[in-house]
């Protein structure tokens, strides 16, 4: 399969399941901007990215790598916010 279309494809069968992860993980306000470095990473990465069952929990692993630079990038500003 053609890189744009498997990346296509990737994108329209994981891209809610993807949103609603990172919605739990950083908050609705933060979850579009989480989910889009996913799929930005999922493009890059599209021939690292398994095929059939198995991407969606690698999508989930980069997801959770996401949410966990950006408890860190809040931490932080908090830091230096006080």
């Amino acid at each position: 399969m053609h890189r744009d279309a498997r990346f296509e494809r990737l994108y329209r069968d994981h891209a809610p399941d993807v949103l609603g992860y990172c919605a739990r993980r950083v908050g609705r306000d933060e979850a579009h901007d989480a989910a889009s470095e996913v799929f930005v990473v999922a493009l890059r990465r599209i021939d690292d990215v398994p095929s059939g069952d198995e991407a969606l929990p690698w999508l989930y692993t980069v997801a959770r790598n996401r949410a966990i630079d950006f408890y860190r990038s809040h931490a932080i500003s908090s830091d230096w916010e006080s």
